[in-house]
């Protein structure tokens, strides 16, 4: 286990979600080994699910997910649940549907879609 992927099982484990703003852009993200880069995206989906509300805002945290791993169908998959279970916007629904046609694009056999 990495210095940095220990630092951020410590963000996780404090929800320290304002430790994660240094970790938003993309050039930050060059030398990062793939474990780390998935931890990361994990923890910008949890980050984005504190941002769900009834506002018509994507969530930030989810835009820096779908930007760590844009080929990746399981965070697509996940991010349309985290949209489904919180139903405090209609947007959410519609974000939902558009989180699983992508994961269908990426992964037509994907199961879980």
């Amino acid at each position: 286990m990495t210095p940095f992927y220990q630092k951020l099982l410590d963000i996780q484990q404090r929800a320290s979600w304002g430790e994660l703003s240094q970790y938003s852009q993309p050039q930050s993200w060059t030398q990062l080994l793939f474990e780390e880069r998935q931890l990361l995206a994990q923890l910008f989906l949890e980050r984005g699910c504190l941002e769900l509300g009834p506002v018509r805002r994507y969530p930030q945290g989810f835009r820096i997910a779908e930007q760590l791993f844009p080929q990746t169908a399981d965070f697509f998959f996940q991010e349309a649940q985290l949209f489904l279970t919180n139903k405090s916007s209609p947007y959410h629904l519609i974000w939902a549907e558009k989180a699983l046609a992508r994961a269908i694009q990426l992964a037509p056999n994907f199961v879980s879609a």
